[in-house]
């Protein structure tokens, strides 16, 4: 028996597939859409504060006035001290998160420091008002420039701020 193929038959009538051509359109703006708001997958990092640090010298150290919008948690950053003169850094170390009686301790060359975080308003964030106080540890070194260094979680500086010891 002979197959019978007719030339004259559509496959699809034009408004059905104008139908699923305005269907699929609307599906991949959708899904692009998605994507771009980052509701599917990815990483769900917070955006880095605006940080201004103001230091002043103490008779053993820095006393650094934090300002910062808006107010982020203590673990997100991590602090570093650079001694400006010869470009020698310590090591970053977490930020305390504990207010007030708990230290980082950064070595720079043959100078150790402790670094603690003050909140007077007991926020339990960073916030505008905020000090972190550098202490000497071993002697106040000869006259140089130093620079406490505000590190975000990704590595990178948010800002410093310069004292002379």
């Amino acid at each position: 028996m002979k197959a019978i193929i007719r030339k004259d038959e559509q496959a699809v009538s034009p408004v059905i597939a104008t139908i699923l051509m305005v269907a699929i359109t609307v599906v991949l703006a959708a899904v692009l859409y998605v994507m771009v708001s980052g509701l599917i997958g990815g990483t769900n990092t917070q955006a880095k504060p605006t940080v201004i640090l103001t230091a002043s010298k103490t008779s053993l150290g820095a006393d650094v006035l934090v300002s910062i919008t808006p107010s982020t948690n203590p673990s997100n950053f991590k602090v570093n001290i650079e001694n400006v003169g010869n470009n020698t850094f310590g090591t970053a170390v977490n930020l305390p998160t504990t207010n007030g009686g708990v230290s980082s301790t950064i070595t720079v060359g043959t100078n150790t420091f402790t670094v603690t975080w003050q909140n007077p308003g007991g926020s339990a964030s960073v916030s505008t008002g905020d000090h972190l106080v550098v202490k000497y540890t071993n002697g106040l070194p000869n006259t140089q420039t130093w620079s406490l260094l505000l590190i975000w979680s990704d590595g990178s500086t948010l800002t410093t701020s310069n004292w002379q010891s």
